[in-house]
């Protein structure tokens, strides 16, 4: 019984990190829009937020094209709201990867 319930424990901790990996990717929902949180839009953001920092660049300015929600509206990304999407999408990852270590134990 021993070996049987060491597997079905690796198992159930493949299916808690494949479900951990679908809520950090389900999107960001930040002033009333979802917003993309895929590994290549990730990454925008973090260009992004790197030009942010170089260029000292005040909380009203807007980069260029503008930005597709999730539901395919598109809207200004302004410093603020990049801010709040990195921000939240950081919080919800901890709490994501904080839950998934609960059900692990």
């Amino acid at each position: 019984w021993g070996k049987y319930l060491l597997k079905l424990g690796a198992n159930i901790w493949e299916l808690i990190k494949i479900k951990r990996t679908e809520m950090n990717s389900g999107g960001i929902f930040v002033a009333g829009d979802w917003y993309h949180n895929d590994p290549e839009t990730l990454a925008q953001y973090s260009i992004m937020y790197a030009a942010i920092a170089v260029n000292s660049l005040p909380e009203s300015y807007v980069f260029s094209p503008m930005w597709k929600t999730m539901d395919g509206k598109f809207h200004p990304m302004t410093v603020t709201l990049l801010r709040g999407i990195i921000n939240i999408g950081m919080i919800a990852a901890a709490a994501n990867f904080t839950n998934a270590e609960r059900h692990r134990a």
